[in-house]
């Protein structure tokens, strides 16, 4: 077993808690907002609990309008089309929304595609490379480089898409999968204080 199918093995899905509304889980609420084409307030609010985001008092500032004509555009209008970088900028007009909340999203709305990028799996890609891991899944210089930069930029997201789809195709996971995978191979990192937080 691969080092990324033995994590993705590892991982847990964490519950969304929509308040009001109860919990649904990973796949539930990917459905549900699919199936609606948009996210109203309360399901925002719980993405960035569940990430979770010291941005809440600016999330809570979008109108219920803002909300749901941003998501539906980035959800139902662009469904089908490839306009990664796009979709991610738009859904970041949303006040408070950053790279790991918009990322969500994204992976909620079609996790074949899209994995969670913040800076726990940017770390595990950090170390993996590093380790040499990453070597057999035909990274180019350029991609290489990026992934030895430690910091998480935005403007990282093409390539961290362009890796874990890779990665994804040569193990037969989805890209949330793969940022699963990453998370909780961070996580131990985290245990054996090679990384401070996670």
């Amino acid at each position: 077993m691969s080092l990324i199918k033995e994590f993705y093995s590892k991982s847990e899905n964490k519950d969304f808690r929509l308040d009001p509304g109860g919990v649904l889980s990973f796949d539930e609420m990917s459905k549900r907002i699919n199936k609606k084409g948009a996210l109203n307030r309360v399901e925002l609010l719980s993405i960035v609990r569940w990430k979770p985001s010291k941005k809440i008092g600016s999330v809570k500032k979008n109108t219920a309008a803002e909300v749901d004509k941003i998501t539906r555009y980035v959800i139902s209008e662009l469904k089908g089309i490839k306009y990664d970088e796009l979709k991610l900028r738009v859904l970041m007009a949303l006040q408070g929304v950053g790279l790991g909340v918009a990322s969500s999203i994204l992976a909620l709305n079609n996790p074949k595609m899209y994995g969670i990028l913040d800076t726990s799996t940017w770390t595990s890609l950090y170390f993996l490379h590093r380790e040499g891991i990453l070597k057999n899944y035909g990274l180019d210089g350029e991609l290489s480089r990026k992934v030895e930069d430690q910091e998480l930029k935005d403007e990282y997201w093409l390539p961290y898409l362009t890796i874990i789809r890779k990665i994804g195709k040569n193990e037969r996971l989805n890209s949330h999968q793969v940022a699963r995978a990453l998370y909780t191979y961070c996580k131990k990192l985290h245990q054996e204080g090679k990384v401070k937080k996670i």
